[in-house]
């Protein structure tokens, strides 16, 4: 069709100044997309970085907030609620994509405003929970008490990972750099928890959490164009109700079941000191009810020495002695348990204390003239007590206070295997403790002086004639003290001596002693300890020429009896009668080793139906409820996340690639988030090892790995590799890995003369490194989703988020079963088969 001159040349002349007015409005709109991604990076990334910090900070003073109140700090509880809050964060988030793509600053604002409240209102739901812990193998009720106070503590954890999830949706393209900020700031998070507890302000550390949080809040204000009047109204606002709402929580308090508060119900009784550390909350009492007296004799007439009592986190009070120095304490430390091994020594040893008690053994070693006295500290109590009662001291409102350890003793503040294995003095009485949990909560402690490796290296640091003792409360069963014999049965036969000539056992009614010699025991040395035990009124279980009558006399038990089991176990005609009842006890009592820690898990599963019909009422407290929780709370999140997984995905039914309707993003990001907590886990148990406690190893290992894969995600994430390359990186990364953890134990022979300073700052180094490849695999899936369907990304974050709870639920269970290189093995494989899917849904 012609068209009209007029027209032609109207058109001619107005062409190129509309197509100049087009090209600077596109230059206009162009500019401002880039300042607003510009600035909207800066910002997007530390207010999401400081939103981590808080939730992370939280979630650290959480675990020691929970030991202080109730039986036990429930780490792995906490991570689990934490990570379901993440994946429950991202269902809703598909549910309501549309909406967030819409309205995303809503969305930030709303979740960052909610989750500053959120964290002193979970507190303050979860006080009202009646819960005690201490009645879970009796009552019923006590479980579904502890899923409410678990579900308590979701909120923040549920509002983080959905403001982390509308960021991802709403910057698709820069995950990968949103991914490390994410990381970087749960790292910056963590270690300023770690922190606060190390210099005792663990109730600003608690507060700290909603300040990071409003911090966050401020900096997405800054963006708006709101009047100052109303920003400051909105900060006015927050901050009175966050400071008053701090002020009307209930403080954090033992539970009143527990030792300390009804030592603190007594009319006289008085908190004199008490200190939050990494560790514990240590609190000293004074009360005229306390007569501790460690393995007293019955046959004794002797008055209990004046104490205050020292609790770790409320429970297992240790007497502090007032006046051990004085003449007439003597008599007292003659007649405990704990003077036993003395009967086989010279006079004036040289002792090394590696156990529980350090007032009374320290005394005891006093007044059994020994010759040198060196006390091992590795929590670091000592210092700031003895610094407290040195203050006390010079307070005249308080009872005249003497040294509560003798002035002789050297006090080192070493693991005691580090000790043990760097110390060139010989010693002729080594004593330690076993440590087991009375209430049954501690399966998933490791205790590396209690394996094979590590009782060796304390009985190499004998003096030829020396003495190793090992003390612990008695179970009802035999169990964890029938681990720790077995363990040195196998040790003496690997050096090729005999254990009957080696091995003494003495008990009362509540404490084991198992002696160990360095020599045969000879015919002086077993008639004096067998006369001072029958003076003293003490059983004998394992010794020189006893039978069975005479091991049960004063401290009648019934049921299976320990010299009988010791007898089994040390046959010297037959190793086979050892190995069977190594096999078929009701427990697991396999010696421990560096591989597989787990002194104080013994479960079997073929024992379990006979447990329940033999102490139908009791059955959890032996099994440990530790390890029945983390079944339990397998067998409920499980469900719950297929559920979280599936419906939102059949109420967004949607067109989607056939990749995705085959659910191959369902496997990847499980294998993923599985993968990644395993491997945490795995890292996190070996390295204690190397850091000599559970507290550095925590701060050094997740540090390191949250900032290592942050790293790595930041620089590697937005790269674009083949996903064959992506696979023969993964088995590149799987072969190193695996042998650089086979070589941690090497590591910790490598650097045992090394400062903390510097093993942390190499472990932290080494993981950083070896973890930094983990950063890359999240943001690749997660960029290789169609950009048109946001929801998709939240679903992901879901499926990520459930896995990783289950990972960590199942990571302790392997563990604790078949080992740490298995666990690791298992986690690669994880990786493995996400590689291999991403392959196969490539080339499909």
């Amino acid at each position: 069709m012609c068209r009209s001159p007029a027209l032609a040349t109207s058109d001619e002349g107005s062409a190129p100044k509309a197509m100049l007015l087009l090209c600077k409005a596109r230059i206009v709109i162009l500019a401002a997309n880039h300042s607003e991604r510009r600035h909207a990076g800066l910002i997007t990334l530390f207010a999401l970085a400081l939103v981590s910090a808080a939730v992370l900070n939280f979630e650290v003073l959480l675990t020691r907030h929970i030991a202080i109140e109730h039986w036990h700090h429930l780490t792995t509880v906490v991570i689990a609620i934490a990570l379901l809050g993440f994946g429950v964060a991202g269902s809703v988030a598909m549910l309501l994509s549309k909406s967030i793509i819409s309205h995303y600053r809503g969305f930030l604002l709303l979740c960052s405003l909610a989750l500053v409240l959120s964290f002193p209102i979970s507190q303050l739901l979860a006080s009202m929970i009646p819960l005690n812990m201490l009645a879970l193998p009796w009552f019923g009720q006590q479980f579904f008490y502890l899923l409410l106070y678990a579900l308590c503590w979701l909120p923040p954890f549920f509002l983080a990972g959905l403001y982390i999830i509308v960021n991802f949706m709403r910057w698709p393209r820069v995950i990968s750099r949103l991914y490390g900020a994410d990381l970087i700031g749960a790292a910056l998070g963590a270690a300023l928890a770690l922190f606060m507890l190390e210099f005792d302000q663990f109730a600003f550390g608690m507060l700290l959490s909603p300040l990071l949080a409003m911090v966050a809040l401020l900096l997405l204000l800054s963006r708006l164009a709101a009047k100052i009047a109303i920003i400051t109204l909105i900060i006015a606002s927050i901050s009175i109700l966050l400071f008053s709402g701090q002020q009307l929580l209930p403080a954090t308090q033992v539970n009143a079941f527990k030792e300390l508060s009804i030592r603190q119900n007594q009319l006289d009784a008085k908190l004199l000191w008490q200190r939050d550390s990494a560790q514990s909350r240590l609190s000293m009492v004074s009360s005229s009810g306390q007569h501790a007296s460690p393995g007293l004799s019955l046959n004794s007439e002797s008055a209990a020495l004046p104490q205050w009592q020292l609790f770790l986190d409320g429970a297992q009070a240790t007497p502090i002695l007032l006046s051990a120095d004085k003449g007439t304490s003597k008599a007292v430390f003659a007649q405990s348990i704990y003077a036993a091994p003395y009967q086989l020594l010279k006079r004036q040893p040289d002792v090394l204390l590696l156990g529980a008690d350090p007032s009374w053994n320290s005394w005891t070693a006093y007044w059994q003239q020994a010759n040198s006295i060196t006390l091992i500290d590795q929590h670091k109590h000592l210092l700031p007590l003895l610094t407290a009662v040195n203050a006390m001291a010079e307070d005249n409102s308080t009872e005249q206070v003497s040294k509560i350890i003798p002035e002789q003793v050297k006090i080192a503040n070493l693991h005691p295997r580090r000790f043990v294995e760097t110390t060139t003095q010989y010693f002729d009485l080594i004593m330690a403790s076993i440590g087991s949990d009375p209430v049954g909560s501690a399966a998933f402690s490791t205790n590396y002086l209690m394996t094979l490796q590590g009782l060796s290296s304390a009985f190499a640091q004998l003096e030829p004639n020396g003495v190793l003792a090992i003390s612990n409360i008695m179970a009802p069963l035999p169990r964890d003290n029938l681990r720790v014999i077995n363990t040195v049965v196998t040790m003496l036969r690997q050096q090729q001596l005999a254990p009957r000539q080696h091995l003494l056992v003495i008990r009362d009614w509540r404490t084991l002693l198992l002696l160990v010699s360095k020599q045969p025991i000879n015919k002086q040395q077993a008639e004096k300890l067998y006369l001072w035990s029958q003076q003293w009124r003490f059983d004998l279980a394992a010794f020189p020429g006893l039978t069975r009558e005479q091991a049960n006399r004063y401290h009648i038990k019934s049921g299976v009896l320990y010299f009988d089991l010791i007898a089994a176990l040390t046959d010297p005609a037959s190793e086979v009668k050892s190995a069977d009842l190594t096999n078929q006890y009701a427990f697991d009592i396999a010696p421990s080793t560096d591989h597989k820690p787990y002194l104080f898990h013994s479960f079997r599963w073929q024992s379990l139906g006979q447990l329940i019909a033999d102490l139908p009422q009791r059955w959890p407290l032996l099994v440990g409820w530790g390890y029945i929780l983390s079944l339990a709370s397998l067998a409920l999140i499980a469900p719950l996340a297929l559920i979280f997984i599936m419906l939102p995905l059949y109420m967004n039914r949607q067109p989607q690639p056939s990749e995705y309707r085959k659910f191959r993003p369902l496997v990847y990001f499980s294998c993923l988030g599985f993968g990644f907590m395993a491997i945490e886990i795995a890292l996190l148990q070996q390295t204690i090892l190397l850091l000599d406690s559970l507290t550095s190893a925590l701060a050094t290992v997740l540090s390191a790995v949250l900032i290592g894969s942050g790293a790595g995600s930041i620089l590697f994430g937005a790269k674009t590799i083949s996903p064959s390359r992506l696979m023969l990186l993964i088995w590149l990364y799987s072969a190193v890995l695996f042998s650089a953890f086979i070589g941690f134990l090497e590591l910790f022979q490598a650097t045992l003369a090394w400062s903390h300073l510097a093993r942390i700052s190499l472990v932290f180094i080494v993981i950083a490194v070896l973890t930094m490849p983990l950063g890359l695999l999240l943001p690749y899936g997660l960029r290789r989703l169609p950009e048109q369907q946001p929801m998709l990304l939240a679903w992901c974050w879901a499926i990520n988020g459930f896995a990783s709870v289950t990972g960590v639920l199942v990571a302790p269970i392997i563990a604790m079963e078949f080992g740490l290189q298995v666990l690791l093995a298992s986690a690669l494989c994880c990786y493995l088969l996400a590689g291999w899917v991403n392959l196969a849904s490539t080339r499909s």
